[in-house]
């Protein structure tokens, strides 16, 4: 789960107009708005400030990893004794925080993963009442050492090595979840990157539930951190995806260091060919686009966000908060954002603008904006 650079950054300034368009298509159509589903992960996280120096008036922190990790460097060899603040203990995953995100919005959503077993763990107490959890496990663990340009992130995953399809066909079942996905319009499958046995539970999924829906519907996949996976895991679970494309609409996103991740393992596989220079980020997410065979890929970074369909390229960009209150759920946010905005049919120049405010509002905050905090914010062009 590396740093997800716009999600903790983001922040969308659209001119006038846009901004108009933007909140007339809020305004106009969300009422109307259908359920999601969103699966499969759950964590709780103990988010950390790393101390740099302690003196009269207190503690201060490192601001950058890059200062952080030149400390490191520093005691190699040697040893260091590094003190660290507690800022709070929350639920957390990919799935939890997009779910939550997406109900705080006003699209009710059935969040499907590791939340506690046989009852919801206290952590996610604070989902949205809109947000209904559906859990097969308990949930990861992860520490987490925030700083004012990213995020480290320290996974357990032990708890999540017995979550794999046979254990949600066990405890949910195919025809509950068949059921669940069934009644949404926007089915969004996360952080393929972090489970343990997610090859098994995705192909699953896809294979015995998705295919059992007669309608098409959005989809929305996010891979998190693939550094992990091999060239072959990572095909086999992109032809998977491109099977799924022939029956419904599938959408990629991507923060900037998993769409160069992709991007190298697909030049090893051979499916993108080698540049002697090193392309800029929309070029990336053009060759992207090209090579998978999917309805839209989505890709943001530090200061701006692209996403390609089969009209062209949209670049909108943006900002940079300075001084987050969280940055880890950023990049959640700003793919509950897009998603928002596309299930109301919103162009996809408008939907970046949304991803990118509903980002810039919650690391900011730290928490999760409803529909009238995203109205607000856009209408008053902050």
């Amino acid at each position: 789960m590396a740093r997800d650079r716009l999600g903790n950054k983001g922040l969308a300034r659209p001119a006038v107009s846009d901004r108009e368009m933007l909140v007339a298509g809020l305004e106009r159509n969300a009422p109307s708005v259908s359920r999601a589903f969103v699966g499969f992960d759950g964590y709780i996280d103990t988010l950390f400030r790393v101390v740099r120096e302690r003196g009269p008036r207190g503690a201060a922190f490192f601001e950058s990893i890059a200062d952080f990790s030149r400390h490191l460097a520093s005691a190699a060899g040697q040893s260091a004794d590094m003190e660290l603040v507690r800022e709070e203990t929350r639920f957390g995953g990919n799935a939890p925080l997009l779910a939550n995100a997406l109900a705080s919005l006003g699209m009710p959503a059935t969040c499907l993963g590791a939340m506690g077993y046989p009852e919801i763990d206290p952590a996610f107490a604070s989902l949205h009442r809109d947000c209904r959890a559906v859990s097969v496990s308990g949930p990861g663990e992860t520490t987490v050492f925030e700083f004012g340009d990213g995020k480290l992130m320290f996974a357990d995953l032990a708890p999540l090595e017995s979550f794999g399809w046979q254990l949600l066909r066990k405890r949910v079942g195919v025809d509950a979840m068949t059921e669940l996905a069934g009644e949404c319009d926007l089915v969004c499958l996360v952080n393929w990157g972090g489970l343990v046995q997610a090859q098994e539970v995705w192909a699953g999924f896809l294979s015995e539930v998705l295919s059992r829906v007669s309608r098409p519907q959005r989809m929305f996949v996010d891979l998190a951190d693939l550094s992990k996976r091999t060239v072959p895991d990572v095909l086999a679970l992109l032809d998977l995806l491109a099977a799924c494309a022939a029956g419904h609409e599938v959408t990629l996103g991507l923060n900037e260091h998993e769409a160069w991740t992709l991007h190298e393992r697909l030049i090893k596989a051979g499916r993108v060919s080698a540049t002697r220079r090193k392309p800029r980020l929309g070029e990336v997410c053009e060759r992207l686009f090209s090579a998978l065979g999917l309805h839209a890929v989505l890709v943001h970074s530090i200061d701006r966000s692209y996403s390609i369909t089969e009209s062209g390229l949209v670049e909108r960009r943006g900002t940079v908060v300075s001084r987050p209150r969280i940055s880890t759920g950023g990049g959640d946010h700003f793919n509950a954002g897009y998603c928002f905005a596309r299930s109301l049919d919103l162009e996809e120049a408008l939907s970046l603008d949304c991803a990118m405010t509903v980002s810039r509002l919650y690391i900011q905050s730290g928490r999760s904006p409803a529909l009238a905090d995203l109205i607000a914010e856009v209408r008053e062009g902050a």
